[in-house]
């Protein structure tokens, strides 16, 4: 198994098995600003599931059915509030350790 793939057995696990941009970041070609840590990079992508305004657009357009158009929406919906649960639980536990 590769360096950077491994199981995570915490969110400091994540200074040692960084994603692929940690190549980058590793070789010098560029580096992450002042204080800014990997969990936190992490926690930011997790948020980003919260971007359901295009998927419904996307709906709209994909079906024609009430009934398939209702329970995408909801699939959405139910989705995204899972991303923002589970990013804002990331980010409180990762930003409890870093202070």
């Amino acid at each position: 198994m590769p360096k950077n793939v491994a199981r995570l057995r915490s969110a400091n696990d994540i200074e040692e098995k960084r994603p692929l941009s940690g190549v980058q970041t590793e070789s010098n070609i560029c580096r992450l600003p002042g204080n800014l840590r990997w969990n936190q990079i992490i926690g930011a992508g997790i948020l980003g599931g919260i971007g359901f305004t295009m998927s419904i657009f996307i709906t709209l357009l994909a079906f024609y059915e009430p009934a398939m158009i209702t329970s995408s929406k909801l699939a959405i919906i139910v989705t995204s509030l899972l991303a923002a649960l589970a990013g804002l639980l990331w980010l409180r536990l990762v930003l409890k350790q870093t202070s």
